[in-house]
Parts: C-alpha cells; sequence; structure tokens
C-alpha cells in the first residue's frame, strides 16, 4: 500500500479523543535519537529497552529474509487539538533494516523542505548523500533495500537506499474543523549511493492520523 493513499489508523481513536478536554490514547513514547534510529546496527531487544512495547508488531517472511515490524503510535488531545506522534521500526533478521517516524506535536515536529525539490532533482546521478543531507535536513525515515514498508518497497525495485521526509498538521477540532495538511519528500540513492530519484507530495489527511503500512 502506497503511504499517500494509506487507511487512517488512528482515526477510531483520534475521533474518541476529541469528546475529551485533555487526553492521551495509544502507546506513549519519547522522542527518537539519532542512536535508536542506525540502520544495520540496532537490533529488536534494544527499541523494547527505549521505547517499550510496541502497539502492534508483524513478522513476515518473504524470499528476501525474515521480517518484523513494530509499530509505535501515541495520539493526544489538548483543548481542541488533537496531536500524534508514529514511530515504524523495520527489522530484517536481527537488525534495524527501515523506518519511519513523523511527529506532528509542536516540539518535535517533523518537516519537511520543499524548497529543494528542483536542486534535488537537478542533482539525480550526481548527489550522493552527504550533500542530500546537507540540503534537505534530516529524514524523518530511511530504509535499506528490500523492504516491506509502503514505499519503500515499491521503490526498491530499482534502487539501494530510500530517504523520506514527512509532515502533518495536528487536527484543530473548531466550527470549521478542516483535515490536517500533509507534505512528503522521497529521495532514492543507486547502489553507488547517488541520488537516482526524487519524488514530492502534497495532500490532506482523511483523519486525525495516519500509519505508514507494511503491506
Amino acid at each position: 500500500m502506497k503511504i499517500k493513499s494509506l487507511v487512517v489508523g488512528l482515526t477510531l481513536l483520534g475521533m474518541a479523543a476529541l469528546f475529551s478536554s485533555c487526553i492521551g490514547l495509544g502507546t506513549k513514547f519519547s522522542t527518537p535519537t539519532d542512536d535508536d534510529l542506525v540502520l544495520g546496527k540496532i537490533k529488536p531487544d534494544d527499541a523494547l529497552k527505549r521505547f517499550g512495547q510496541p502497539y502492534a508488531k508483524t513478522t513476515k517472511a518473504t524470499r528476501d529474509g525474515a521480517y518484523t515490524i513494530y509499530k509505535y503510535d501515541f495520539a493526544l488531545s489538548s483543548f481542541g487539538t488533537v496531536s500524534s506522534r508514529v514511530l515504524l521500526l523495520e527489522f530484517k533478521g536481527d537488525v534495524l533494516n527501515a523506518y519511519f517516524w513523523w511527529s506532528s506535536f509542536s516540539q518535535d515536529k517533523t518537516t519537511v523542505n520543499t524548497n529543494v525539490f528542483e536542486k534535488l532533482q537537478g542533482g539525480i546521478g550526481k548527489l550522493a548523500k552527504a550533500e542530500v543531507l546537507a540540503m534537505a535536513g534530516k529524514p524523518s525515515g530511511k530504509g535499506y533495500c528490500p523492504s516491506t514498508i509502503g514505499d519503500f518497497k515499491e521503490n526498491c525495485e530499482t534502487n539501494s537506499e530510500i530517504w523520506d521526509w514527512y509532515m502533518e498538521d495536528h487536527y484543530e477540532i473548531n466550527g470549521d474543523a478542516k483535515t490536517p495538511k500533509s507534505q512528503q519528500l522521497s529521495v532514492t540513492f543507486d547502489a553507488e549511493g547517488k541520488v537516482a530519484g526524487v519524488q514530492t507530495v502534497e495532500f490532506r489527511s482523511l483523519g486525525t492520523a495516519r500509519f505508514f503500512s507494511n503491506q
């Protein structure tokens, strides 16, 4: 399933929260640090010690290997605003193969700099990962190929690694409540570590929060 066409994961939880002045739902977890998200190094036990038990756990056996996916999510309704935080960790074998993390909380909100799209596009076949990092900032997600995560899986057919930036506004409840705006920037890398493709998407969410599916 593509990231931009996912079924809302926290709709029921979020809508229930709208009727309370201040309530938290899901699995509360703290903002991950760079050390928590090192591909090829972090193990499932490391994640459990750092974030606790996940909201959901999925295991898959494919021709590419055995995968375990941990999903953490948390939504908070407070004074007419619903904010959410989601962390998806994919382990291949016993090490972190891919992750996706985003938040609409003001203190750790993930962002997207779509102004760099043309520069990134012009750097296809030229720009290295360090240059992309300097231009676009720290990504919300990274994945080695192959991966079972949404758009990662689709784009892994001809690439070796994928970076994603994702932003979603918090949900405000008022007389003219609007669904939150979301933006996504994706960059793929070839086997030599050079930019192979760039894509940006802007859309309106279907509800209070979205899950990044591994289906």
